[in-house]
């Protein structure tokens, strides 16, 4: 899964590259962070799921975004539902 965002924030044409916001990015599954465990891998903007399981159904994953020095954050949530293991 993928998400991205962009920057709303109206920067000085001459502003050093070193000096712009970042984008963050942070999952989540139910609600809890996400870390890099072997069958989830967040890599910035992306997550794999590795061999995913029958106990994913119904299980909601949620990218945050974040500027860097910003407090507003963006989200969007995508649950698996009724998948089909082969």
């Amino acid at each position: 899964m993928t998400c991205s965002a962009r920057s709303t924030t109206i920067l000085p044409d001459n502003l050093p590259s070193d000096l712009k916001p970042i984008m963050e990015y942070r999952w989540q599954r139910d609600n809890n962070n996400l870390i890099n465990d072997g069958r989830h891998i967040v890599s910035g903007n992306t997550l794999t799921i590795n061999k995913v399981q029958r106990q994913d159904n119904k299980i909601t994953y949620r990218c945050i975004a974040q500027e860097s020095g910003s407090k507003l954050k963006r989200s969007t949530s995508l649950t698996l539902y009724d998948f089909k293991l082969y």
